[in-house]
């Protein structure tokens, strides 16, 4: 029922609002130029004094050029660069960035104007769209693990639309924080370079879609969904691509947030679900090799928690060529158990390490998923997990076993399982004829 509820709420956030009331029905448009060598009608030259001079409703159109500058957008305008040539870059090109490299003739560039550590764009009024900008060089040391972002939303505020954008060689390039009353959508926009691409770290986020956004080569992570400091609620992550970023996907203290339909090729993790979330979905994501583990729950490692994840779903998965230590396709941690949480119908195919490993939990069930080829164990259930049902599952070619459940004590013989070993197909299994063989009883 609850995800019923879930996949409802954000379904109504896939569609874009109506013009917000009390905007002015005759639109204005301000023109902004640098220089007036590309617009040489602009009235302004700067996108602050465009924003300054502007009226609710309003278009401010920012033409090709250099603006070394912070501003604050305090009422609901359309700031529109131009989303074309920011659409024809290339953001998985191999070549690394420099600043300052990009054609102001093209490209409307925002730029810190100086060493301080402030937002180039902050977003403070309901309804605000920014589109066609590039936004680059925002560095910020942080304070006890903080920083500040290129483009920031106001918690106070709702209803923003951020689209067809580059965020490249920030610290964080967006920060996303909103109230939720009127769905706000991130969407189609180039981050690559930065320590963080999206994240909201001090602020929740609240019904917002984030979708067909592009991540190449972030240091760090490049969706951030929750911390311990702010969660986010009603958030659907769809469409994106991940390559070669640390993380792919990280949600913490969240609840009622859907990671479907994405491809992700982290160096890292691809999903990692630190604890304290309630209703999590994960689906139909394709995770292609090369980091070191497809979807894994862990703890919470900034306040020091083991607060469990409650209500997950992870199906419909394709993960891959998982390398190094653990190599897994999808892991659970020892210290953090998932609580009422299904796992079905993935394929975790010719990962290094193993395909399922669960080292905690019950109450949960593992079921119809395919894991073949992998280096260790197809699915292995470590000393902490007991009280599970593994049912259905296909395990086959794998290097270890195809399936095992571990001793509860180390050199403690096992005579009997913890766990439901129910209607797997499998040949080899540790404890020997104990998994492969079980079936449900009449």
């Amino acid at each position: 029922m609850r995800r019923t509820v879930l996949l409802a709420a954000v379904a109504s956030i896939s569609l874009w609002m109506a013009p917000l009331p009390g905007q002015a029905t005759e639109v204005t448009t301000h023109v902004v130029d640098d220089d007036k060598a590309q617009c040489a009608e602009a009235g302004y030259t700067s996108i602050g004094a465009a924003v300054t001079a502007a009226n609710p409703g309003d278009l401010i159109r920012v033409c090709a050029g250099s603006y070394p500058e912070r501003v604050a957008v305090d009422k609901p305008v359309v700031i529109k660069g131009q989303p074309e040539a920011v659409e024809a870059i290339d953001c998985f090109a191999p070549s690394a960035s420099t600043r300052g490299d990009l054609d102001t003739t093209v490209l409307p560039v925002v730029s810190p104007p100086d060493a301080t550590a402030e937002p180039l764009l902050r977003l403070a009024a309901d309804g605000v769209e920014v589109s066609g900008l590039v936004f680059e060089g925002m560095v910020d040391p942080g304070v006890n693990s903080i920083y500040r972002a290129s483009l920031e939303t106001s918690p106070l505020y709702s209803g923003y639309r951020v689209h067809h954008n580059l965020f490249r060689l920030n610290t964080l390039g967006m920060e996303t924080a909103s109230n939720g009353a009127i769905a706000s959508r991130f969407d189609h926009n180039c981050l690559r370079e930065n320590g963080w691409a999206i994240a909201n770290q001090r602020y929740p986020l609240g019904k917002a879609r984030l979708d067909h956004n592009e991540t190449f080569r972030q240091r760090n992570i490049a969706f951030e969904m929750g911390w311990v400091l702010a969660g986010v609620e009603d958030v659907r992550l769809d469409h994106n691509v991940s390559r070669l970023d640390g993380y792919g996907f990280f949600v913490e203290a969240s609840s009622r947030v859907l990671i479907e339909d994405n491809v992700v090729q982290a160096r890292l993790f691809n999903v990692a679900v630190n604890g304290g979330n309630r209703t999590v979905q994960i689906s139909r994501n394709s995770i292609l090799p090369g980091g070191t583990l497809g979807v894994f729950f862990r703890p919470l490692p900034q306040s020091g928690t083991t607060a469990p994840s409650e209500d997950v779903l992870v199906e419909g998965n394709t993960i891959h060529g998982m390398i190094g230590n653990p190599g897994s396709g999808i892991a659970v941690s020892p210290l953090h158990p998932v609580r009422d949480a299904h796992v079905r119908e993935n394929v975790l195919s010719d990962n290094q390490g193993d395909g399922l490993r669960v080292n905690s939990g019950s109450g949960n069930t593992y079921s119809g998923n395919v894991m073949e080829r992998n280096g260790g164990y197809g699915a292995t259930a470590g000393a902490g997990a007991a009280g599970n049902t593994f049912l259905g599952n296909v395990m086959l070619d794998n290097g270890t076993a195809d399936a095992h459940e571990a001793p509860a004590a180390v050199g403690v013989p096992q005579t009997e399982l913890r766990n439901d070993w129910i209607d797997n197909v499998c040949e080899r299994d540790l404890p020997a004829g104990l998994i492969c063989g079980m079936a449900e009883q009449p």
